[in-house]
């Protein structure tokens, strides 16, 4: 009934009222009708490369927090499905399946060494989503592949980059490679072999099954190894410097492929070679990369790893280009792909194909980290730089002292 008494100034009221609530009605409607950008992931969150996994985890789970308070992608919901691949490439490449099923996954983020890159990519192409990985690259079969972009070197890149260093940076004219037996390992090998050989020079490459059984690295009077380089990925990488570390003398140099064993692995002796290992370039710190560190550490209560920073930088990357171009993937791979990234919280580096150099290296000190470029700017040579040259092989600062 109508109350014959009421001011117009109560009518007002009542309209205003109504509209506000039509007004946050349209607002939930809308907001119900917006679906959440679903990005997955498929990780070895248990198993022996639970570390590598974990620190990816953390990245995404950094990045996404800061895509939320900016309002999301192009103001949708991002929402993160992180699944565990056991760190077994099989098991990983199911789960992939499985979340590709299950969700409408705009992209997805996995494997973090080559084999689990080589598992999951035939998923991806399987289903024609694009996959990402902060941290390894693929090699061998399956071939380079429309449906995979890496942030991180090349197996082969790296091969060169440790024969670089070995020949040109320590002079060693004797190398023994180290490596895991699979993909990745044999592709650091036929980079490193070629690269290496040569002016008076030789290397012997060996693949220590898992169970080694007292493995024994070959040596040759007529030619004593004066380097052994290591590669293979997280938990190979730490059996193989582990039986190098029992079965080497003291007087070989020892340089590590990535990603690298935990500090604790190394040894600590006074009389030891130091450890060099090849490391992803590190930029100085700016505003954001502090910020990010601060981050990690107020939610992790521990410091960011290189792995974690490209992680997060590969997440706000792929978060941006969603925001321009949509999920298709043939667009997002379009708009990812071959641009030089600079700036970044993790350093520079380009999306790319598995063949491409895409990342600068140094060559760094273990496990203080303290580096220098693989290839430096002769006139900034670091005191890592000066201190290497003066254990040259071979050259007028004379043989490293290390016991016959």
């Amino acid at each position: 009934m109508l109350n014959r008494h009421a001011s117009p100034r109560s009518f007002r009221t009542r309209s205003l009222g109504i509209r506000a609530g039509l007004l946050f009605l349209c607002l939930f409607l809308l907001r119900c009708a917006v679906q959440d950008v679903v990005v997955g992931a498929v990780l070895p969150l248990s198993g022996p490369g639970r570390g590598t996994g974990r620190s990816v985890e953390r990245g995404l789970i950094l990045a996404a927090s800061a895509l939320a308070s900016r309002g999301g992608v192009d103001w949708r919901p991002l929402r993160l499905d992180i699944r565990d691949g056991g760190s077994r490439p099989a098991a990983g490449a199911e789960t992939l399946d499985e979340l590709f099923r299950s969700e409408a996954v705009a992209a997805a983020i996995g494997g973090t060494t080559t084999s689990e890159v080589n598992a999951l990519i035939p998923v991806a192409e399987k289903y024609g989503k694009l996959l990402l990985s902060p941290c390894a690259a693929a090699s061998g079969t399956p071939p380079e592949s429309g449906a995979f972009l890496s942030a991180w070197p090349a197996p082969a890149a790296e091969g060169r980059a440790l024969a670089e260093f070995a020949a040109y940076g320590l002079h060693a004219s004797r190398a023994l490679l180290i490596r895991s037996p699979d993909a990745y390992g044999e592709a650091v090998e036929r980079a490193f072999l070629e690269a290496f050989r040569g002016e008076g020079r030789h290397a012997d490459a060996v693949a220590p099954p898992a169970d080694p059984g007292g493995f024994v690295p070959p040596r040759r009077r007529d030619a004593p190894v004066q380097v052994i380089v290591l590669a293979g990925q997280g938990a190979e990488l730490t059996r193989l410097f582990q039986t190098a570390a029992a079965e080497a003398p003291d007087r070989l140099r020892i340089l590590s492929g990535i990603p690298f064993p935990p500090e604790s692995t190394y040894s600590k002796a006074p009389q030891s070679p130091p450890v060099l290992r090849l490391h992803p370039r590190l930029a100085p710190p700016d505003t954001e990369r502090t910020a990010f560190a601060a981050a990690y550490r107020k939610r992790f209560g521990s410091e960011p790893d290189v792995i974690a920073a490209r992680a997060y930088d590969l997440l706000m990357l792929l978060a941006e280009d969603m925001a321009l171009a949509g999920n298709r993937p043939e667009v997002l791979r379009a708009g990812l792909e071959g641009r030089p990234r600079k700036n970044l919280v993790s350093g520079t580096f380009t999306l790319s194909s598995p063949a491409a150099e895409n990342a600068p290296l140094d060559i760094r000190l273990a496990p203080s980290g303290k580096g220098f470029p693989v290839q430096p700017d002769d006139a900034r040579l670091s005191d890592l730089r000066r201190r290497v040259e003066g254990i040259r092989f071979g050259d007028a600062h004379g043989a490293p002292a290390f016991p016959e």
